[in-house]
């Protein structure tokens, strides 16, 4: 038995109701605290990584939403320090599967963005690739993608 349960217990059996409901108290306080901690965790992960937070044993890396209009490309590059556990492998899959009119648009608006217009020139230039942003971002993955290009059109 817990430490918990036995003070529990031991108020009960020498009837100290006081005792008892003060053991009971503090035990359901911690309950409900570690409950809340979980759901705080929860709530974080949806609100920053904007899925949908399930209880399980699998885990899953997280994946850009398929963009449908320019918008949402616009929102995607806003958001993309934000946005974790991206690879680049995964960056690659998720822009290369996108329609050709807005992968047009994607490739333009992250040419023209202040985080990742350099990324191509260094590139091309053989400057350095170390990267600016946090590994596993999407900003991380789209920084490494210009620098790629560059260095393969060089």
């Amino acid at each position: 038995m817990s430490e918990k349960a036995h003070k529990i217990f031991n108020n009960v059996v020498t009837n100290n109701k006081v005792g008892s409901a003060k053991a009971f108290g503090e035990a359901i306080r911690d309950k409900l605290n570690d409950a809340l901690e979980v759901r705080k965790v929860g709530l974080t992960s949806e609100i920053f990584n904007k899925a949908t937070v399930k209880e399980s044993t699998e885990l899953k890396e997280a994946k850009p939403a398929e963009p449908k209009s320019k918008k949402d490309l616009v929102d995607l590059l806003k958001k993309a320090k934000q946005i974790r556990g991206i690879s680049d492998d995964e960056y690659m899959q998720w822009y290369g599967e996108m329609d050709d009119k807005l992968f047009s648009e994607w490739d333009k608006m992250v040419k023209k963005d202040s985080n990742y217009k350099n990324a191509y020139q260094l590139g091309v230039d053989g400057g350095s690739d170390k990267n600016p942003h946090k590994s596993g971002t999407l900003a991380a993955a789209i920084w490494a993608d210009q620098y790629a290009a560059g260095a393969m059109d060089a």
